[in-house]
């Protein structure tokens, strides 16, 4: 395609390098609503598991606290990805937050959905606690494994960028 130099952004064939800043500036952003997102649902799901009466089950226990210490992680990881990119360099960290965070929601929201019991599987939030939140939330997450680029591809630039690993 033949662009009048007056009309170009940045410098010639430099198109690919401003489009893939503009991707870690959209992963950036991801990573923190994600993480913040995780994190409010962590804090409901240990209400829900204490109003269902299971606050005490030892294996609900661990695998909240399980997604609890993901979540921290992944938090920590993100800053320092902030953190390199602040110094100029590039946060392929990012690319792993943005799979992971959407990841571990999913993980979050269906076991929030499983505590439901046989009303898990109902929709309609005249019928379920919390106007059908939570399966609403597991059913959209499913879709956070692809907008922003998808987790495979996410998964491609940590084995490339971050592991080193050749590329296919």
């Amino acid at each position: 395609m033949v662009v009048p130099k007056a009309n170009l952004v940045g410098a010639l064939n430099d198109g690919w390098r401003i489009t893939m800043g503009a991707l870690a500036h959209e992963r950036g952003a991801l990573w923190v609503e994600g993480v913040a997102t995780a994190q409010r649902g962590i804090d409901d799901l240990v209400a829900l598991a204490c109003d269902r009466g299971l606050a005490d089950d030892p294996v609900l226990r661990r695998r909240i606290a399980e997604l609890a210490a993901e979540v921290r992680a992944l938090r920590a990881l993100g800053y320092k990805g902030f953190s390199s990119f602040a110094q100029g360099s590039s946060a392929p960290e990012h690319s792993f937050m943005k799979f992971a965070t959407a990841e571990v929601r999913q993980r979050l929201y269906e076991l929030a959905v499983d505590l439901q019991g046989p009303s898990r599987i109902v929709t309609d939030p005249e019928l379920v606690p919390q106007r059908a939140r939570w399966q609403r939330s597991w059913m959209t997450s499913l879709a956070s494994t692809i907008g922003g680029g998808t987790s495979n591809i996410q998964r491609n630039v940590v084995a490339s960028r971050v592991l080193g690993l050749p590329r296919d």
